[in-house]
């Protein structure tokens, strides 16, 4: 059966860095300021980071693994994404997560017409090239790392691929 996988590098003390993937399956530490980490990504042992994993509707179940401390789902939440994109000589604009809803885009410069073909697949009638801003909503599943004794954990996730 296939699989995907991805993973988040959570550092405790000297600052964090996310490993966040593209498409069907990434995962980033919640850095909101409105979050459940409160807008923090410097963390100390014994902290309790959460991690926010999204997936699109060809992932199935998911199993989640930690270096260190232990890792467990926490709730769901719907979260606001904001990304800048350009397009060069291209039909396809493809958001980071799936899109869930609320959807909108601020062209810079002339504006054109997006059709959805999919969760984060938004396309063009002809190649263009424009740049802009897109704001929407996607939904993570929020998992919470704790009892990192630590400098530093791995947490992985991994995803069966529905067919």
């Amino acid at each position: 059966m296939a699989q995907v996988t991805t993973s988040v590098t959570v550092s405790f003390g000297s600052g964090a860095s996310s490993d966040s993937g593209q498409n069907a399956f990434s995962a980033e530490i919640d850095s909101r300021e409105d979050g459940y980490n409160k807008g923090n990504t410097n963390f100390y042992p014994n902290d309790t980071v959460y991690i926010l994993l999204y997936k699109g509707p060809n992932v199935g179940s998911v199993t989640q693994a930690t270096s260190s401390g232990s890792v467990s789902q926490y709730t769901t939440a719907t979260v606001e994404k904001k990304e800048t994109f350009s397009m060069s000589n291209s039909r396809e604009l493809r958001t980071s997560v799936p899109v869930a809803g609320n959807f909108s885009v601020t062209w810079y410069g002339t504006t054109q017409t997006l059709t959805q073909q999919g969760e984060n697949l938004y396309v063009t009638a002809t190649p263009i090239t424009a740049c802009g801003e897109v704001t929407y909503d996607a939904v993570a599943q929020v998992y919470a790392l704790s009892g990192v004794s630590y400098p530093q954990a791995v947490v992985s996730f991994t995803g069966e691929l529905l067919t």
